[in-house]
């Protein structure tokens, strides 16, 4: 499925992960498994890339929902499994985080990306490429947010002081 996705085969790839992960669920059985969180994540990554080019508006919203169903239940599986501070998490709440904020619910959204941005700065595998992409992320959906008339949350802006000190620290 990956291969098929970095071929931009974008439907056979959602075919193979979505079995994929159908496996992974029946080898789990009732438990949880970080397995099946890992092609959920695929799942929803490739949903939104055929999001983007489907014409049809209720095709697109039906693919960016599920996008946000995966993506729920994938934070969900890697807080039980890995922790609530894991990178898997952290990228997890990325990936909802961009599900939500395409279906316009920012301050969902919002949450995601600063919860994400705290864990991405304190990762043992720093990355600075990760935890700039989680920095433009929040930092879009609160221009989107002054774009809908909300006021700028200067107050928020301020509790990410602490975040982007542990970056700059490690750079």
């Amino acid at each position: 499925g990956l291969i098929e996705d970095r071929q931009g085969h974008f439907d056979k790839a959602l075919a193979a992960v979505r079995e994929s992960q159908r496996l992974f669920r029946l080898r789990a059985g009732d438990k949880p498994s970080s397995l099946i969180a890992k092609a959920g994540m695929s799942i929803a990554k490739i949903l939104l890339k055929l999001a983007l080019v489907e014409e049809d508006p209720a095709k697109r919203a039906a693919m960016e929902d599920e996008a946000i169903e995966r993506e729920t239940e994938n934070v969900a599986l890697f807080e039980v499994t890995c922790g609530e501070d894991s990178p898997l998490t952290a990228s997890a709440l990325k990936g909802l985080g961009e599900a939500l904020k395409r279906r316009g619910r920012l301050q969902e959204a919002l949450k995601c990306f600063e919860r994400s941005y705290a864990l991405e700065a304190q990762k043992d595998a720093f990355d600075l490429l990760a935890v700039m992409e989680v920095h433009n992320s929040l930092f879009d959906v609160h221009m989107k947010l002054v774009r809908t008339g909300s006021e700028l949350d200067r107050a928020a802006f301020r509790s990410y002081m602490p975040t982007v000190q542990t970056a700059l620290g490690r750079v």
